[in-house]
């Protein structure tokens, strides 16, 4: 594949992206460290390097299914019968979801971050804060009123949404993965690189909302 150069929006994406993983992952670049780094290949690598763990070649993927798994069946969500394709919706009711979700990261030992309002609520925050922004320019009191408004409003519902950003048990795995590798291998203080470093590359893909064939060849100049 012919190597992607990316536009400065991208940058400016993957900088963000790039700064969200440090925050998640405990890691941190320096500045002189990120001017040596030319493509997503060798971010990628540096930022498997940064963990100077036990070499395992054992697939985390594996692990973290069959430790979810154990988590559901401990809780008895109803479906004994947990297979990857299985539709979280059918497996969590929406009636009682929200207790469930969390009462399933205190077993785990981390947030799932799953949960979101309905896509109307979503855009509607998007159109209003929009709507801040440009009031600003004309009426600071009332456009300040409104983004405290907004900010306390918003944060609220967004805590009480029910409805899935993933849908199967597979793709739930995925994301647990990607987010909270380390914690969910069997030995928390080893590492699989081939397997981390496409957990990375998932982790910008998703984020930039790139494919990751495209982004794995990106360069930056």
């Amino acid at each position: 594949m012919k190597n992607y150069k990316l536009g400065q929006y991208e940058i400016e994406d993957l900088e963000f992206a790039l700064s969200d993983f440090e925050k998640q992952y405990g890691i941190h670049f320096n500045q002189d460290e990120l001017n040596s780094i030319k493509c997503v290949e060798q971010l990628t690598e540096a930022i498997s390097n940064k963990f100077d763990y036990e070499s395992s070649s054992d697939c985390t993927s594996q692990q973290a299914f069959y430790k979810l798994r154990n988590v559901l069946n401990k809780l008895n969500t109803g479906n004994q019968n947990i297979k990857p394709d299985l539709e979280l919706a059918e497996l969590i009711p929406r009636k009682d979801r929200i207790q469930k979700v969390k009462e399933i990261e205190t077993e785990l030992g981390f947030e799932l971050n799953v949960l979101q309002p309905k896509n109307w609520i979503f855009y509607s925050a998007i159109f209003l804060w929009i709507g801040v922004i440009l009031l600003f320019f004309f009426h600071f009191f009332y456009a300040l009123i409104l983004a405290i408004f907004n900010y306390y409003f918003f944060g609220f519902i967004f805590k009480k949404g029910k409805e899935f950003k993933v849908s199967t048990v597979e793709e739930l795995v995925n994301k647990i993965v990607m987010e909270n590798y380390f914690r969910v291998r069997r030995t928390s203080n080893t590492i699989n690189k081939i397997e981390f470093k496409k957990v990375v590359l998932e982790w910008f893909s998703d984020r930039m909302d790139m494919d990751k064939e495209e982004l794995k060849s990106a360069k930056f100049i």
